[in-house]
């Protein structure tokens, strides 16, 4: 496939959840037009396009707004699976962006791929299902053309877009979509390989399993939780378990499932074995912000608005008690994070030190353990951590910060254990930059 003259002026989305509008807007944005579709709604004997119109309405209502300006609707044009189609041959790139399950995406693309024409650009939007997966419902002479994206949402507001070409994409089509997501979209483009969760959510959901096996170790609360792993650490404010409410502790515990059973039969299932409260709170259907509790909950006390936190144990809601932040406020005038991060790892001696230390060094192991499987070099692991998830330093960012030779004795002196290649690397080097 020959791209040297190709342009991309107008995209195809199928789909147009909470993902695929957000997505459109992002092109809309850029001045791009968009054909949005979703499937058809019939009334009185005729086909409509209500569902994808909907869409673009709520576009003006979500916050932060998805939309410079209303003005950009105009450059999205609606229609329906049933009827409009055949109008995929009319645009550039098309992008699948329904929901999360293989058998459905797998029956959009057979769909879709009766439609384009042969310049057209394919890549389905998913936050983990295996490419490969998805690519074996198309015919053979599309697969060159085919790739995942994974725009991490709100698509207007976080800098990273993962992609994640097979075996047989052209090396043409990654280079155009990279180019032109650099260049017109402002992004911040990470290649991945095609495995689970491919890197940034592979990582991101490790360090929260992670996190909530040392709480549990070391008796801290989710409100002490999130005080300490929020912008103590250079992470966002919304910390571990507030962000696990605003994601949805349902689709947190559906993730890890589908994990385990990837992995079943190696080491690596027990990794994302959920804890049982969280099975507990999915079962009562309080699974986070988009129910109105889950770790938080939202409460009217005196005529004043508060925030309760959940005791995980007997699953009441209590007022937020002030949470101990003695060891970190002995070293919170330390401006530089990676400074802070250091000093707690091998100064403290309390249990937020302990716990701090044994997730971060978890963390950085499983990192470096996996880094040849999910990424094609180290800096795409950082960038794609400090992009899609707002963490001030990437995993070997905070590994240099903290010293190669000087963690290894940390992490032998604790039970844990580096990779091979890492031991080998502090050999010949003091860091992996």
């Amino acid at each position: 496939m020959k791209l040297e003259n190709s342009k991309i002026n107008k995209v195809g989305i199928i789909g147009s959840g909470t993902m695929g509008s957000q997505i459109a807007a992002l092109f809309a944005n850029y001045g791009v037009s968009v054909l949005l579709l979703d499937v058809e709604t019939e009334k009185d004997g005729v086909y409509t396009s209500e569902i994808a119109e909907k869409a673009i309405k709520r576009l003006k209502e979500i916050k932060p707004s998805p939309i410079i300006n209303e003005s950009v609707l105009g450059l999205i044009e609606t229609g329906n699976t049933k009827e409009h189609m055949k109008m995929l041959n009319e645009v550039d790139w098309v992008i699948e962006a329904v929901s999360e399950n293989i058998k459905i995406k797998k029956d959009v693309w057979q769909n879709i791929s009766r439609y384009v024409d042969a310049r057209t650009i394919l890549t389905t939007n998913t936050s983990g299902i295996l490419i490969s997966s998805i690519k074996s419902s198309l015919p053979r002479h599309l697969t060159s053309r085919f790739m995942g994206t994974h725009f991490f949402n709100p698509p207007r507001y976080l800098k990273l877009l993962e992609i994640i070409p097979t075996e047989t994409t052209d090396s043409e089509v990654i280079d155009l979509v990279t180019m032109f997501a650099e260049s017109v979209l402002e992004k911040g483009v990470v290649i991945c390989k095609d495995v689970p969760n491919f890197i940034g959510n592979r990582l991101w959901l490790f360090s929260i399993m992670s996190t909530l096996k040392y709480a549990d170790k070391y008796g801290i609360t989710p409100n002490g939780v999130d005080a300490i792993t929020g912008s103590f650490l250079g992470r966002p404010k919304s910390a571990t378990f507030r962000t696990m409410d605003i994601v949805g502790l349902d689709v947190l515990v559906a993730i890890c499932d589908n994990l385990m059973e990837y992995f079943k039969g190696t080491a690596e299932k027990e990794y994302y074995n959920v804890p049982t409260y969280l099975r507990e709170l999915v079962k009562r259907g309080w699974v986070g912000a988009k129910s109105g509790r889950g770790i938080y909950k939202k409460s009217e006390v005196n005529g004043r608005n508060v925030i309760e936190t959940i005791d995980l144990n007997s699953f009441e809601y209590f007022l937020n008690p002030p949470f101990e932040l003695n060891t970190i406020l002995s070293v919170s005038k330390i401006d530089d994070t990676g400074l802070r991060i250091k000093k707690l790892v091998y100064d403290g001696s309390d249990n937020i030190s302990a716990f701090v230390r044994d997730v971060l060094l978890s963390t950085l192991i499983y990192t470096a353990s996996k880094s040849n499987e999910i990424a094609y070099d180290l800096v795409s692991i950082d960038k794609a951590m400090k992009w899609g998830f707002g963490w001030e330093l990437g995993p070997f960012e905070i590994w240099d910060v903290l010293g190669l030779n000087d963690s290894l004795g940390l992490m032998e002196k604790i039970g844990m254990k580096a990779p091979e290649w890492v031991e080998s690397l502090s050999k010949e080097s003091k860091s992996f930059y």
